[in-house]
């Protein structure tokens, strides 16, 4: 149990660093 809900919570990081990575690149190009 204690391992899925450390999954679930570096797949949202993963995530909101996507989406951030995403802001940067279109922002710069």
């Amino acid at each position: 149990e204690l391992l899925a809900k450390y999954d679930r919570l570096i797949a949202g990081l993963q995530e909101q660093v996507n989406e951030r990575f995403r802001r940067v690149f279109c922002g710069e190009r």
